[in-house]
């Protein structure tokens, strides 16, 4: 089903989506979207979000981190 929505209603979901995108270790909420999110938009977020925040931060990461990331993804 689609539903409408204004023009301010999509500009500020945007902003959100880039906020979240931006934001500094979104790698379990990234997981918890992957895991549980119906809707392949959710899901396409939240993967890219993880590899745009690998690309800003993987370097600080703890090798259990990472084993973590590979091992759910």
């Amino acid at each position: 089903m689609l539903s409408t929505t204004s023009s301010s209603e999509r500009k500020e979901a945007e902003k959100i989506l880039l906020q979240f995108r931006s934001s500094p270790r979104p790698y379990s909420l990234c997981l918890e979207l992957l895991s549980h999110a119906a809707g392949e938009y959710a899901r396409f977020g939240a993967i890219t979000t993880v590899r745009e925040a690998l690309q800003r931060e993987g370097g600080t990461l703890s090798a259990a981190e990472l084993a973590e990331l590979r091992d759910r993804l």
